[in-house]
């Protein structure tokens, strides 16, 4: 017993021998290359978290921090290497740290999910065999395939159950709710005046916005107490849709704002769709009446900015992956470059992997769909998020990101078993309670 004591009180000391190695060694790692330098405190920091809360507990942190920093994609470890975004940094810390206790957990399936994957993953080898470059459509294979798939799978795997889910989804909105702040009063703008923040692109802002929008029913439903902050969080959301110019996620936001309350089924919440539906039209007939659009998304809805010259470039990539849908129906041409210009997410995968990936894709996104009403009343209004990105699909080129499919990932987070447990999630980071899936 006294030796296990002892044990014990010597690892209390252990966070701190670690950071004492480091220091002695930061200083000429430093001198020599400063990226090496922001390697090893990196590498420090994450085992001192580690030590200090335990590895699942850390994953909690290091996966919130990643939601949070999703929509910021511009912000990156590395400036020179464009696709790694510090968000995937955060993944990866997130989803190492988990290996440990997935390996202690037994994966259940979601059946669907799992036929969705399988046939995707096939269909998008099949399709590396008929592209031009084989090299090419391997590297975006392999972007695809873990940008879309491997967060779906490390939470169904894991499952820890509605207050993980609830912390995640919360730090997605609080992410976006920074980077429309920073967008709107000093962040970066495009040539045209549309608000880009931290994100890489001005749709990107519009995109993430509008599904940080479509978590927000889930968060006030569960989270009373949090009601006014995520009033306040929605509205900035809204404006970030607004600003960024993007007309998809415009009418795709009306749309799950029309689908709310429909899920919900409840007067509270039909009252609040329409106050905030009488404030959207009050603005929109304010824009109209003073003849100030601008590049906002209502003026581009109109035709106003570079709207005209959009879409006439999105109809040449339509009528182009037409063609080759036309020529290659069932293996189609492979990932490249150009296939990805398709601004469409549907006749991107018929162009790329014919009908058998389109087919296949749709089982996924019908999975993810289907997952939220699975699990019950109480989580049916999370399925506003994939519901959203299957309706922009049509309107947006946008197809593995992780700004996506971390959204996508989140009813996985919650197991069927779980899900049956009604009792009100108020302690967000704690992850003891859960019942094994």
């Amino acid at each position: 017993m006294n030796g296990w004591a002892d044990r014990r009180r010597l690892a209390q000391y252990v966070p701190a021998a670690v950071t004492a190695v480091a220091l002695v060694l930061f200083v000429p790692v430093a001198a020599a290359s400063p990226l090496l330098a922001a390697v090893l405190l990196a590498m420090v920091v994450v085992v001192i978290v580690a030590l200090a809360l335990g590895a699942e507990r850390s994953a909690v942190l290091f996966l919130a921090i990643a939601l949070g920093l999703a929509p910021m994609d511009r912000i990156r470890p590395v400036p020179a290497l464009d696709i790694v975004a510090m968000s995937d940094a955060f993944l990866f810390l997130g989803v190492m740290l988990l290996v440990p206790v997935l390996m202690s957990r037994r994966l259940r399936p979601d059946p669907l999910f799992v036929l969705g994957v399988a046939a995707t993953t096939c269909a998008a080898l099949l399709a590396i065999t008929v592209a031009d470059s084989a090299f090419v459509a391997a590297f975006l294979t392999v972007r695809l395939l873990v940008g879309a798939l491997l967060l779906p799978v490390v939470f169904m795997w894991w499952a820890p159950g509605a207050n993980t889910l609830l912390l995640f989804a919360g730090a997605y909105v609080a992410g976006n709710t920074i980077n429309v702040i920073w967008a709107v009063t000093g962040g970066v703008r495009s040539n045209e005046g549309r608000v880009l923040g931290f994100s890489s692109h001005v749709n990107v802002v519009g995109l993430c916005a509008m599904l940080a929008l479509a978590l927000i029913p889930v968060l006030f439903a569960n989270l009373p107490l949090w009601r006014i902050p995520l009033l306040f969080a929605g509205a900035l959301c809204a404006l970030g849709v607004w600003e960024s110019g993007s007309r998809a996620a415009l009418v795709v936001a009306v749309a799950i704002g029309g689908l709310y309350p429909l899920l919900a089924r409840s007067i509270e919440t039909m009252l609040t769709a329409a106050i905030g539906g009488v404030i959207g039209l009050y603005v929109i007939i304010n824009a109209l009446t003073t003849d100030d659009l601008g590049t906002n998304t209502l003026g581009r809805l109109l035709g106003g900015g570079s709207a005209t010259y959009s879409d006439l470039q999105r109809e040449m990539n339509a009528a182009a992956a037409w063609q080759q849908i036309n020529d290659h129906p069932f293996l189609g041409v492979g990932l490249s470059e150009t296939t990805l210009d398709t601004h469409n997410i549907y006749l991107q995968l018929a162009q790329v992997g014919g009908v058998v990936m389109l087919a296949s894709f749709l089982i996924l996104l019908a999975s993810v769909v289907r997952r939220s009403f699975v699990l019950g009343r109480r989580w049916q209004l999370v399925a506003l998020a994939p519901l959203a990105y299957v309706l922009i699909g049509p309107l947006t080129p946008i197809l593995w990101e992780r700004y996506v499919w971390c959204v996508m990932a989140l009813p996985f987070l919650v197991s069927v078993r779980d899900a049956k447990d009604e009792r009100p999630a108020v302690e967000l980071v704690s992850t003891e309670d859960r019942v094994d899936s």
